[in-house]
């Protein structure tokens, strides 16, 4: 059995109400849809070939993002509930510590990252 995962693109048909005169697609992509615009009288939020790319990267990375955070916020929390059992294992407070030095560090990795992709292209994400 194969399965054919090739990019292919297919321009709409004259009477085709959902894709015409734009660049259809054979999947309809995250954030983007199924259609490319290819008129270049277009609006700002458009679709287009110049800018379907980096409106697919900004989408992934907000929605990387917002899963990153939200695991750091759980970690926050567990290592505070972890601190705050000190009582019940002294090693509960060195692993709690541990936790959120550990978290401070990979997220100020992934703002230092964030930092550097804007300095080397700042137009990435236009």
């Amino acid at each position: 059995m194969a399965i054919n995962i090739s990019t292919q693109v297919t321009l709409a048909a004259e009477g085709e109400d959902d894709c015409k005169d734009w660049i259809k697609l054979n999947t309809d992509v995250p954030f983007i849809g199924k259609c490319i615009h290819t008129n270049k009288a277009t609006s700002e939020d458009a679709v287009t070939p110049v800018n379907a790319f980096p409106k697919l990267m900004w989408a992934l990375m907000n929605l990387l993002m917002t899963v990153i955070l939200i695991m750091s916020l759980l970690m926050i929390v567990y290592s505070w509930v972890l601190m705050t059992t000190w009582w019940y294992s002294t090693s509960n407070y060195t692993k709690g510590i541990w936790l959120l030095a550990q978290v401070a560090k990979w997220m100020a990795l992934l703002w230092a990252s964030w930092v550097i992709l804007k300095v080397i292209n700042p137009n990435f994400f236009v």
